[in-house]
């Protein structure tokens, strides 16, 4: 009899830490005994490692739980619960982030500025925000790319042929550029001498512009009587032109 009371006092312990862990768990996910909820459902292009049961956070502030997740039309559908005190405006915003290092997911909340409220009946739009596992795992792809990019490199600009052939054009460029530096070397008193032999045709041009300047001006007027007369000269003849033209009817 006494280790009947023994096992149903064992029994009864057991049955307590349970209930008590199963409460602690409770209260630590962030939900108090007594909380109403509501649901929304948010669409989203990938979640991620998001699963049932992860948190949703508003501001930071733990208040609610992803109830389910479901494929959609190629997306994915998420139903996430929120405390009622959440009141959620037509600009409200969904991001799934990442927690830490290993690839825990909750889903941010921004409840938004705008006066309307958000129409649950409508379809609502998350985005997926990538965390370290996904820009790791992209890093692989990188590193691919990047050993190919090598090899690629070793096979054509610094083979051994593209080499020889890199080094033998700096060769001639170097010779080349030493032909050209002993030429100039070698013309520059004559270079030196046709620029002094312009610039003094230039002084010496200005000089005769100068003095022939009254000419200029002289001739410049002539030009313009001349085209004073030639333009009478013109509507004479288109004078003369009409009058024969007259003449002509009449002779008719």
């Amino acid at each position: 009899m006494a280790s009947k009371n023994v096992e149903f006092k064992v029994g009864l312990l057991v049955m307590a830490a349970v209930v008590i862990l199963v409460f602690a768990i409770y209260l630590a996910r962030g939900f108090r005994y007594g909380q109403e909820f509501y649901s929304v459902s948010v669409m989203f292009p990938e979640v991620g490692a998001l699963s049932s049961g992860d948190p949703v956070a508003v501001s930071g502030v733990n208040k609610g739980k992803v109830k389910a997740i479901a494929l959609k039309d190629g997306a994915v559908a998420v139903l996430i619960d929120l405390t009622t005190d959440v009141i959620l405006k037509e600009d409200a915003s969904f991001v799934v982030k990442n927690i830490g290092l290993m690839g825990e997911r909750f889903v941010a909340v921004n409840t938004g500025k705008s006066e309307l409220r958000l129409d649950r009946s409508k379809k609502t739009w998350g985005r997926f925000d990538h965390g370290i596992p996904e820009v790791m795992g992209m890093m692989g792809g990188v590193i691919s790319q990047m050993s190919d990019l090598v090899s690629l490199l070793e096979k054509t600009a610094i083979s051994p042929t593209t080499l020889d052939k890199f080094s033998e054009t700096v060769a001639r460029m170097h010779s080349i550029t030493g032909q050209l530096d002993a030429s100039a070397h070698t013309n520059l008193p004559r270079i030196d001498s046709a620029i002094s032999n312009f610039a003094e045709m230039s002084l010496n041009l200005k000089e005769t512009v100068r003095r022939n300047q009254i000419h200029l001006d002289s001739g410049a007027a002539r030009f313009d009587e001349a085209s004073i007369r030639f333009n009478a000269i013109l509507t004479d003849m288109a004078e003369a032109s009409v009058r024969l033209n007259m003449f002509a009817s009449d002779l008719e």
